[in-house]
Formats: C-alpha cells, sequence, structure tokens
C-alpha cells in the first residue's frame, strides 16, 4: 500500500487543516504511482512526533511549481475524526499508547458490489452522507478562504458557467462545495482531466444519464476513467459492454477473476471472452 504523508508543525497547525481534513480531503505532495484510485496509507504527522494513520483514497494528480501534487480521499470520517483529536491535542498522545497508530487495512474500491441493488442503495446512501459532510465542511470554510466565499455567492447560471470553463482550482474548488450539483457540467469542461472524471464517474449518485453519457464521451478511452465507469454498479449493461470491447484481451482476463468489478460487469467479460 503506498502512504502519503502530511506535515503538520504543531497542535495549532492541526487545527488549522481540520476543517478540510474533516471535509473528507487532503492535498499532499507527491505523485500516484500507479495508485489512483487505490487506497492508500495517508500519515499525519506533527513535528514532535506525534503521527497518526488514516486511510485514503487517490482521486486525482497535478504538478504545480513547487512540485507534483495529489489530491486525496479520506475513507473513514470516524478514523479521521480521531485522529485529529490527538493531534489538535497540544499534548499529543497518551503516555501509554504514545506512537500507537490506527492499522490502515486495504479495502477493495468494489467491496460490496456483489448484490447490485444492495450496493447501489449503500453507495448512494454513503455518498449522500458524503455530500452533507462537505457541505457543512464548506460552510466552516467561508471563514478562510475568501475565493470560497465568492464561489458560494455565485447564481446558478455563473456556478454551472465556470464549471464548464474554469480552470484546475475553480472546478475541484466547485465539486468540493457543491458536489452533484455541478458534476454534468464540469463533465462538459474540455479542460478536464481524466483523474477528475474518474472521481465524478466513481460517485453511487451520479444520475445514470450522465453516467450514460461519460461512458459516450471521449474521456472514457482514459484507462482511469473506463475503470471507475466499469467500478460504478449505476451503469447498465449495454454502456458496459460497449467499454469492454475497447479492452485487450490480456486486461479482459485479469478483470475476470477476483472482485474488483461488480458481478454484472464480470459476467459480460467472461462472455466477450469465449467469443
Amino acid at each position: 500500500m503506498s502512504t502519503f504523508r502530511l506535515e503538520l508543525a504543531d497542535a495549532a497547525a492541526a487545527a488549522t487543516a481540520a476543517p478540510e481534513l474533516t471535509r473528507g480531503r487532503a492535498f499532499v505532495a507527491g505523485r500516484a504511482e500507479g495508485a489512483m484510485l487505490e487506497v492508500v496509507s495517508l500519515e499525519l504527522a506533527r513535528a514532535d512526533g506525534v503521527v497518526r494513520t488514516v486511510r485514503a483514497r487517490v482521486v486525482f494528480e497535478t504538478e504545480l511549481p513547487d512540485g507534483p501534487r495529489v489530491g486525496l480521499e479520506l475513507v473513514d470520517p470516524a478514523e479521521v475524526s480521531a485522529a485529529l483529536e490527538r493531534l489538535v491535542d497540544p499534548r499529543g498522545a497518551d503516555p501509554d499508547d504514545a506512537g500507537a497508530q490506527p492499522v490502515a487495512e486495504t479495502i477493495d474500491p468494489a467491496d460490496g458490489a456483489d448484490g447490485a441493488d444492495g450496493a447501489d442503495g449503500a453507495d448512494a446512501e454513503a455518498d449522500e452522507a458524503g455530500d452533507a459532510d462537505d457541505a457543512g465542511a464548506a460552510e466552516a470554510a467561508t471563514s478562510i478562504d475568501p475565493k470560497v466565499v465568492r464561489l458560494r455567492k455565485l447564481d446558478v447560471t455563473s456556478r454551472a458557467r465556470l464549471a464548464r470553463e474554469g480552470h484546475l482550482e475553480d472546478r475541484v474548488l466547485l465539486e468540493r462545495l457543491f458536489g452533484k450539483a455541478v458534476w454534468e457540467d464540469l463533465l462538459r469542461n474540455p479542460a478536464l482531466t481524466p483523474p477528475e472524471a474518474a472521481r465524478i464517474a466513481s460517485k453511487g449518485t451520479l444520475p445514470r444519464i450522465v453516467l450514460e453519457g461519460l461512458a459516450e464521451s471521449p474521456l472514457a478511452r482514459q484507462a482511469i476513467v473506463r475503470r471507475a465507469l466499469l467500478m460504478n454498479p449505476r451503469l447498465g449493461a449495454e454502456g458496459a459492454t460497449k467499454l469492454l470491447r475497447g479492452v485487450p484481451k490480456h486486461e479482459l482476463r485479469a478483470m475476470a477473476v477476483g472482485n474488483a468489478y461488480p458481478p454484472a460487469v464480470r459476467t459480460i467479460v467472461k462472455r466477450l471472452l469465449g467469443e
């Protein structure tokens, strides 16, 4: 499992970072190195040696003047809250558990996909909960970032236009602030990167018509986007079949084993291999 690290100078720095982390997001130095959409470890480290490890999923990668950065989506809100409780406390960890770190277990991004109806509902509930958490954290962020304040004041028309035409920073902030309200417009932005598209494609609450449209778009030719689409149990059999017909045979054989993809997708894969 890949590991990333977020350096925090002290308890005050941890408190400053808390709203973003509570929202389930982290932006850290490093490269994805093949871990896009995979579960990784994120070390939250204070300069005085207090370290807490949480699980996260790599959702995008970008290059900045001072080096590469990756965007992480934190997996477990309860895990993050427990970590922050220690990091924000100036005393750090208790003497008897100093240095103890939560075990970062690897989980399959598609766990729960077996039994499509149940998984679909669970994914939708989880995403709805995540949207609610995002909204609350974004509200708290308005007192910190003037750009966030400005974006939140945009009317629906201006917000949609910015989503379709904005640069990376605008797109990331819009998606964090408004979630599914801007997904369709973001997907119409010609500058949208494959990792951004893959993040949206993985959402269980993405409207089926938007999901099917993305599966028909040029972005779906990108492996990272195709994979996210195929892992989404809301994608219909017709859309999945079209995507899979463009996959090389050796990749299809790898997809047919294990449980990384929903059962319906694996069934289509096996049928294509038998043709």
